[in-house]
């Protein structure tokens, strides 16, 4: 049988020869990401198993001795019980926060809105040591503002930095505060999303704002909570420049967190085993939690 001159034959051929060239160009990038993220990744875990000697620049096989000594650390679990609790105040916190000014914020004009997006943005991307010094300020138990205020209510001063029973809240109140304008600007943009016939014949109905938002916006934000929720999750376990710039994980190990933890081993005693133990543990933590946190939020919304 004759191909006719529309035969679909040379296309199907010469496919493969198109798909070596879609591995060409994804090339450099797949190899950047197996330099940077893969091997680093690979290199970890094997320190882990190994105890590295700075003076001799090499590393001898120790087994499980460093986990060993991660689960006989007291320290350890101080900083996780730190991480833990930052991570279950910022959050719940932030994500309340952002969802009642976004609730507040979108009804407004185009200019209104971006004048509250940018204000709550700035904050974010300002540098962490600038951040740091201005907390400290606000914090200064003899002429801070904040004890300036309660000063003015009759209230003794508070060692907000001093005390270990509010340094961890301290901390975490900077990351309250300095990380609105992503979940702004991504719950305002999912919203607008959303179509109006909802809210109309929400009206209809007799709902108000408040209850249009909780039982409409609120459902179909679901794929967007999740992606704060994992991302603010990890972004928290992670914690380390607030604490390594003003508390240097005191007082008596209150706002200790692993990764401050895990740059304590490495690089105060230099014991990069243990660091790289603490690191592993760290990963396999956060792992676990995005797999559950994504089996537990997850929904298939279409709107």
């Amino acid at each position: 049988m004759t191909l006719g001159p529309h035969s679909d034959r040379p296309k199907r051929l010469s496919a493969p020869r198109h798909g070596r060239w879609g591995y060409a160009f994804i090339g450099p990038a797949m190899a950047l990401l197996l330099l940077v993220h893969v091997y680093p990744l690979v290199h970890v875990i094997g320190l882990s198993f190994s105890e590295y000697g700075v003076v001799e620049g090499h590393a001898r096989w120790a087994g499980v001795d460093n986990y060993a000594r991660l689960i006989d650390s007291d320290v350890f679990y101080i900083a996780l019980r730190n991480t833990i609790l930052y991570t279950l105040i910022v959050v719940p916190v932030a994500m309340l926060i952002s969802l009642g000014l976004a609730y507040l914020v979108h009804p407004l004009g185009r200019r209104m809105q971006t004048f509250y997006k940018s204000a709550f943005y700035l904050p974010g991307v300002v540098s962490s040591v600038v951040l740091a010094l201005v907390w400290s300020w606000m914090y200064s138990k003899e002429n801070g503002l904040l004890n300036q205020l309660l000063g003015a209510l009759y209230i003794e001063p508070v060692g907000w930095l001093a005390d270990s029973g509010v340094a961890l809240v301290s901390i975490a109140l900077i990351a309250v505060t300095s990380g609105l304008g992503v979940p702004l600007l991504l719950l305002l943009a999912a919203m607008d999303a959303v179509p109006d016939d909802y809210y109309e014949a929400a009206e209809i109905d007799g709902a108000g704002p408040l209850r249009s938002f909780w039982h409409i916006s609120v459902p179909l934000l679901k794929p967007t909570l999740l992606y704060l929720v994992v991302v603010m999750t990890i972004g928290s376990f992670q914690v380390f420049e607030t604490v390594y710039l003003m508390t240097d994980g005191g007082p008596s190990y209150a706002t200790t967190t692993l990764v401050y933890l895990i740059y304590e081993s490495a690089f105060r005693y230099f014991d990069f085993g243990l660091a790289s133990a603490q690191a592993v543990v760290l990963f396999l933590m956060v792992l676990v939690l995005a797999i559950v946190q994504f089996r537990l939020l997850s929904t298939d919304v279409e709107y």
